[in-house]
Parts: C-alpha cells; structure tokens; sequence
C-alpha cells in the first residue's frame, strides 16, 4: 500500500496558474457564459500541456518541437510566395497554415527565436564536438530561412517580437554587464524603429488606437470583473458607434471597420475579465521573467520567447490563435526551475486529465466536420444553390453547435436574412447576431423589403454610426429614401454618396456612385 503523499514542489507559478483558471470559472458564473465543449476542451488540453512540461519535457524538447514546428509552416509559407500552394484564404498571398498572415508571421518569430537561441546553445556546448557544431550551423541556417519568410508575410508585430525576443536575451545572459550607454543606445534604436513602423501603414495604426480608445470605454463600463468571454466579439461594435455618436468629428471617423479583435492582449484582457485578470496575468508574468534565478542559455531562452510572445500580442492577438497559446503555455510551465515531483495520486489526476480532455478532443473533431458541412452549405446558399428553406432546417437542426460558434452562426443567419421576405421568419434568431455594420445593413434590409422603413432606418443609422467611413449604409438609405417616396431625402442622400470619401474604390462603391449620379441626373430641380 503506497502512501498518499501530497504533491510537493509546487512552485508560485502553479499557485498563480491554479488561481487564474479558478478565476476564469468564477468569471463564468459572474457572467452566466454558457460552457460548450470545445471551450472546455481548448482550456483543459492548455491545463494539459502546463502539466506535462512541468513533469516530463526538458527545455531543449520543447525548442526543438517550436524550431521545427516554424520550419514546416515556413515551407509552406514558401510554396504559397511561389504561387505552388493556394494560401488559406484568397484575400492574402502567404498564410501558412493558418487563416491569417498576423498570427502565422508571429509564431514564425518565436520559431525563429528557439532556432536562433539552439544555434547559441550547440555552439556554445562544453564538450564542443563536430556534431555540436554541426547542430548549431544548422539552426542558424533555421533561423536565417525563418526570418526570410517572416518579412514576406509583411507583419510589423511580428519584427518587434523577433527583436525584442534577441534582446531580451541579451538581458538575461548579461544583464551585470550592461551600462547607461547601452541603455541609451537601446532607447535611440527604438526610437528610430518606432519611427520607421509608424511611417508605414499609418491607417493600420489608426485604426488600432481607435479601437484601444473605444476599448478604454468598455474597460471603463465593467472594471473589475469586465464583461466575460467573448464579450469583445459581441460587444465591440455597439461601443464603437456609441463612440462615433458622441464624437462625430473624430480623428478616426476615416479609420473605423467592422471588428472583432483588440489587438492587444493586454487590453483584451482587461475587457474581458477585468482588472483582476490582469492582475493575476500581471503576478504570473513578474514571477516567471523576473524571480527566478537561473540565466543560462536555455533558460534565458525560454523567458525571451515569453516576452517575444508578449511583445507579438502587444499589436496583435495570438490569444486567438490555439497554437499560439500551446506556445505560451508550455514556455511559462519550463520557466519552472525544478520539475513537478507527484505522487501516485498525482499521476492518477493526470491520468484522468488526460482521459476526459481527449474524449472531448473526439467529441470536438466530429464538431468541427459538422462545422465544415454547415459552412459549406452556407457558401452554397451565397451562390445562390441552396433556398433559404433549406439552410433554416440546417440551422434549427445544429443550433446547439452553431450557439457555440458565433461566426458561423451570423453567416448561416444573415445568409437567410437576405433571402427572406418577412422579418418574422428569422425574428428570433436576428438577436443573437453580433452587431456590425454588415449584419447591421442585411437586417435593415429585410426591414426595408417588408416595408418597415422605421425599423429600416434604425438599423441603417446604427450601421452608419458603427462605421462612418463605410458608404453601404448610405446607400442603402438612399434605397429606402427612393421607396418610401421621398425624392428630397433621396437626393440629400445621393448627393452624399458622389462626395463620399472612401479608403479604396471597388465595384460596390462605384456601382453606389453610378445609381447616385444617375438619380441626379434624371432628377435635377
């Protein structure tokens, strides 16, 4: 009969880890989030992970792993720069495996990182053997390939991680030795650097400060415990046009769009769970980059790629990026400087762990085919190739799995918005859409084919506020103007339509320009 030993070694860290996931159950319940199992599922398999890398894997597994992992995603990213691999989505010309170049380019930088900090460590080895050095040329040569796709992904954030990682292992490895010169060196080149990314794309920056500002109003509105999982997701945009409703002068009248993302983690955080998240994220990060007391290669390591992911998420958003979040994950349990010593009980909780995560893994794949079937149908329904009938038993079918998955959902809904002729055919299901400009402009347009011209005009007016610098729901009034028989409004209404400023010209706006001058020519007073 063995003995029930407590688990011991049990570091701050793990304390801290423990008290952010109960944390997260808290804010749940506060906020009455309705669990899905792919939800349970993302944050168990990370609770997982922190454990295995506290009990089994070593620092120079988990480099080899992310080194590895980025070459892979960097030969794709090159087969797509070559045009012999279609990019996940067609908007963009290198993706990788992920639907985004941000968060592809950013874990390329923290690949890039753990090939770089390799290089330093074989080289750097005390038995120095031919395989050492041979080991250690060819991360670098990792390193050189890694970064050469990362610049064609053309990602600031990514650039910043990529160099704040490398210094902040200078940091670690030699902080006794640096001096006010090297700090005011590091301050000049900043500067220069800051200077030279916010010359570049400025509408990109504006738009982020934009959305930082109208974050600080939600953050202001729900402080202490924010306002829960998925609430930038599904509240951004309200709080935008409140903004745009106060402040219709704004700077960033021009740069507003239809958003999802924070861009920022830091900002996310706090929006989401509040000033005590980031508190307790701020607790863990203190203990993990700056109370342990190890400096050497593989352990400055780890604690840079923490920061270069930090720096990443600072101008972008990882956090919703699954494997990203493996990445941080793992980095913060080696950052650890003595494994979990457990005891059978210990292994029998794992064990368990284990067993229920991958049960719900099972369970989440057979939804994520769902997921693809039901997207599928709703791009066949755009085409025009499934009527509205047919997508709303989809939908009323697989609502518990669409409630789950809020951007599937608002296309399978808006889709049969705009094939429908009655607002009640989808009156109960329209509440649940998150509020944007598009989705915004389809309901007012159900409105506007059932002839409800005020409810109409709400939503295209809200539409408007959200994003001022958008011309379809102009356009759009112009329509209802035209309907409803009001030749004034539909001129005043025309009028802004031809002086409308936008960022780029498309066949939309020019097809909204073209009807606007055609309304004026044929009907000049």
């Amino acid at each position: 009969m063995y003995s029930l030993r407590r688990i011991h070694t049990l570091s701050r860290i793990d304390f801290i880890v423990f008290l952010y996931y109960l944390y997260g159950v808290i804010c749940l319940f506060i906020h009455k989030i309705p669990l899905s199992s792919c939800y349970i599922y993302k944050w168990g398999l990370l609770l997982l992970v922190y454990i295995t890398c506290r009990i089994y894997f070593s620092y120079r597994f988990i480099l080899h792993i992310l080194s590895a992992y980025g070459f892979y995603e960097s030969i794709i990213g090159l087969l797509q720069f070559l045009e012999l691999k279609a990019p996940v989505s067609a908007l963009f010309k290198i993706t990788g495996s992920f639907s985004n170049p941000g968060p592809y380019a950013g874990l390329l930088s923290l690949s890039a990182l753990s090939s770089l900090f390799l290089g330093i460590y074989y080289s750097r080895n005390k038995t120095n053997t031919p395989r050492s050095k041979a080991i250690s040329v060819f991360m670098y040569i990792l390193f050189i390939f890694t970064v050469c796709i990362l610049f064609l992904s053309n990602s600031r954030a990514s650039i910043v991680s990529l160099l704040g990682g490398s210094l902040s292992y200078l940091f670690y490895r030699f902080k006794d030795k640096i001096t006010k010169r090297h700090i005011l060196f590091l301050i000049l080149i900043s500067g220069v650097l800051f200077f030279v990314f916010s010359s570049y794309k400025r509408g990109s920056i504006a738009g982020r400060l934009l959305i930082w500002r109208v974050s600080l109003d939600m953050i202001i509105s729900s402080p202490i415990y924010g306002h829960g999982p998925f609430s930038v997701e599904r509240q951004y945009m309200l709080y935008q046009r409140d903004y745009f409703k106060a402040h219709p002068q704004s700077i960033f009248r021009d740069v507003g769009s239809n958003n999802r993302s924070v861009y920022n983690e830091f900002i996310h955080l706090t929006v989401e769970e509040g000033i005590l998240g980031l508190i307790i994220l701020s607790m863990l990060l203190y203990e993990v980059l700056f109370k342990l007391r190890k400096n050497g290669v593989l352990e400055s390591s780890i604690r840079s790629i923490i920061i270069g992911w930090l720096l990443f998420g600072s101008f972008s958003y990882p956090s919703e990026e699954f494997v990203l979040n493996v990445v941080l994950v793992s980095m913060v349990g080696l950052s650890n400087e003595q494994k979990l010593n457990i005891s059978k009980v210990g292994y029998m909780f794992y064990s368990l762990l284990f067993i229920i995560v991958l049960t719900i893994c099972v369970h989440c794949h057979s939804s994520d085919h769902q997921r693809s079937k039901i997207m599928q149908s709703i791009l066949s329904s755009e085409r025009g190739n499934i009527n509205k009938d047919s997508l709303k038993k989809i939908l009323d079918t697989n609502i518990g799995l669409l409630e789950n998955d809020q951007y599937l959902y608002d296309r399978c809904v808006l889709s049969i918005c705009r094939q429908s002729e009655r607002v009640e055919e989808v009156e109960h299901l329209i509440g649940r859409v998150t509020p944007s400009c598009e989705s915004y402009c389809a309901i007012g347009d159900l409105y506007l084919r059932e002839r409800n011209y005020a409810q109409a005009a709400k939503y295209f007016k809200e539409a408007h506020y959200m994003v001022p610098g958008m011309l379809t729901p102009i356009w759009y009034l112009f329509k209802m103007s035209l309907a409803k028989e009001d030749y004034e409004g539909a001129r005043n209404y025309a009028k802004m339509i031809k002086e409308f400023p936008v960022k780029i010209e498309n066949t939309k706006t020019l097809k909204y320009r073209t009807e606007a001058k055609e309304y004026l020519q044929n009907n000049t007073i």
